[in-house]
């Protein structure tokens, strides 16, 4: 009787790969989900982050995406804040032509929050005050932006951008804004982003009492306690906060006190 012979290869050669990295139990079904962190944490500069995007971009249903760096001082224009994109540059060149940005609250919010924002201009109820808003929202839905999924990214080295995903789709569900905001946020981690707006040539203008109170922050004191050693309103200390950290770009105290650390605008 001849014998079979053995087939001696490792079972965890025929396992499928989760997306933390780790073998799956035999069974277990491979996602989308898990394609996509997979393709997302092998990212390694512009055209690998590019490729994920575009795949990101179309499973999920929108047609546009851009990866956007903000500088450390607010920019009038869009363009110059962009990475990547898929956007045509016939749109760039209108928005910025036409000043929309200011009317773009999403970019000026994400800057102060990591919570992801989502938009319809579907649901937009026509207000004849609001003629410069009305002008945006034509624009947007010439090029087929009807609605957008915005998130704010932050990495390990203290740079701070937004992820804008938009399309013709329905609003994302709790889980799939999870999903993006992950696969965003790993993207923009992996890519060694070092923006032009944090150069040493950039001129800030925080005032010495705004320096000041970054100073006494830093050293971990409360806002009460900066306000008693500078003899200033607890008020008033708090404006100075407010005011330090939009102009650095930061999202919150701590942020702002790192930026300027790093920057060397207070020791």
């Amino acid at each position: 009787m001849k014998v079979g012979t053995r087939d001696t290869t490792s079972r965890k050669d025929h396992r499928k790969v989760n997306q933390f990295g780790g073998i799956a139990p035999d069974g277990f079904q491979i996602t989308q989900m898990d394609n996509h962190y997979r393709r997302s944490i092998s990212v390694v500069d512009k055209f690998s982050a590019y490729s994920a995007l575009m795949e990101i971009s179309k499973s999920y249903g929108f047609g546009t995406f851009s990866l956007l760096v903000f500088p450390v001082e607010q920019s009038l224009k869009y363009a110059p804040t962009l990475y990547i994109t898929n956007n045509s540059n016939e749109f760039l060149e209108k928005y910025d032509d036409g000043n929309h940005l200011p009317n773009n609250y999403t970019i000026f919010r994400l800057r102060q929050s990591t919570e992801p924002i989502t938009w319809d201009i579907r649901t937009y109820q026509h207000d004849a005050r609001k003629v410069e808003r009305k002008r945006t929202i034509d624009l947007l839905a010439e090029y087929g932006m009807f609605m957008g999924a915005n998130f704010g990214l932050n990495d390990n080295r203290g740079n701070q951008g937004a992820m804008i995903f938009s399309g013709d789709r329905d609003i994302p569900n709790v889980t799939e804004l999870a999903e993006l905001n992950l696969l965003s946020n790993v993207i923009f981690d992996r890519l060694d982003i070092q923006p032009e707006s944090n150069s040493e040539s950039i001129t800030f203008h925080l005032s010495e009492r705004e320096r000041q109170v970054l100073e006494w922050a830093s050293a971990g004191k409360t806002s009460w306690e900066i306000a008693s050693i500078i003899e200033l309103s607890e008020h008033t200390v708090n404006q100075y906060l407010a005011s330090s950290i939009l102009k650095l770009g930061a999202t919150n105290r701590i942020h702002a006190v790192a930026k300027a650390l790093r920057l060397k605008l207070i020791d």
